[in-house]
C-alpha cells in the first residue's frame, strides 16, 4: 500500500494536464491580444503620421504658391502699371518744353520706363498660372496693348516734333486707355487674390480635419 501511495504521489494527475493547458491556452489568446492592440495602434500611428504629412504638405503648396506665383504676380503687374504712368509723366514734361534741347532726353527717359513695363509685364506672363486665370490675363494684355499702341504713337510724334498729333494722343486718347488698363488689372490682381485665398482655406480646411482626427 505504501508502494501504491508513493507512485500515486510521484505520477501526475489526469486532472492537472488539462489545467495546464488551459493555462497555455489563456496565456497565447492573452499575447494575442496585446499584439493585435500593438498592432491597431501602429496602424493608427502610420494613419496619423500619413494624414499629418499630406497636410504639412498642402499648407507648404499653398503657401509657396502664395509667394512665388500670387505676390510677385501682383509686384510685376503693379510695377509695370507704376512705369506707365511714370512714362506718361515724363512725356508729358517733354511736350509742354517740345522745343527745348532737354525734351529729347526725356523722350529717352520715359522709354527707358517704357521697356522696364515691358519687361515686368513678361515676367508676369512667363510665371505659372491657373486655368481661371488665363481669361483675366488676356483681357489685361489686351487692354494693355491698345494703351501701349497708344504710347508708342505719343512717342514717335514727339520725337518728330508733331506737336499736334501728340497733343491729340495725350489729352484724348491716354487718360481713358489707361483707366481702362488699370481696370482690367485691378480685375486681375482680385482673381489672384481670391485663388490664394482659396488655397490657403483649402490647406486650413485639411489642417483641422486633421486636428480633429489626431
Amino acid at each position: 500500500m505504501t508502494q501504491t501511495l508513493i507512485a500515486d504521489a510521484v505520477s501526475p494527475r489526469d486532472d492537472v494536464v488539462p489545467m495546464r493547458a488551459a493555462g497555455r491556452g489563456r496565456s497565447l489568446s492573452l499575447q494575442a491580444r496585446i499584439a493585435l492592440t500593438v498592432g491597431v495602434l501602429a496602424v493608427l500611428m502610420l494613419a496619423i503620421g500619413a494624414i499629418g504629412l499630406a497636410g504639412g504638405y498642402r499648407a507648404n503648396r499653398a503657401t509657396r504658391d502664395t509667394y512665388e506665383n500670387k505676390l510677385t504676380a501682383a509686384i510685376h503687374i503693379g510695377d509695370a502699371e507704376l512705369l506707365i504712368a511714370r512714362t506718361r509723366l515724363v512725356l508729358g514734361g517733354a511736350m509742354v518744353q517740345l522745343d527745348d534741347v532737354r525734351a529729347q532726353n526725356q523722350i529717352q527717359h520715359a522709354s527707358e520706363f517704357f521697356r522696364q513695363s515691358d519687361d515686368a509685364w513678361r515676367r508676369f506672363v512667363d510665371e505659372p498660372h491657373e486655368a481661371g486665370e488665363e481669361t483675366f490675363i488676356d483681357a489685361a494684355s489686351g487692354r494693355r496693348n491698345a494703351m501701349r499702341q497708344a504710347m508708342s504713337a505719343f512717342i514717335d510724334a514727339l520725337k518728330a516734333h508733331d506737336r499736334a498729333t501728340a497733343e491729340r494722343i495725350g489729352t484724348s486718347q491716354l487718360s481713358p486707355l489707361f483707366n481702362d488698363m488699370s481696370a482690367a488689372n485691378e480685375q486681375l490682381k482680385r482673381t489672384l487674390y481670391a485663388n490664394a485665398k482659396r488655397s490657403y482655406e483649402d490647406a486650413q480646411r485639411y489642417f483641422r480635419a486633421f486636428f480633429v482626427a489626431s
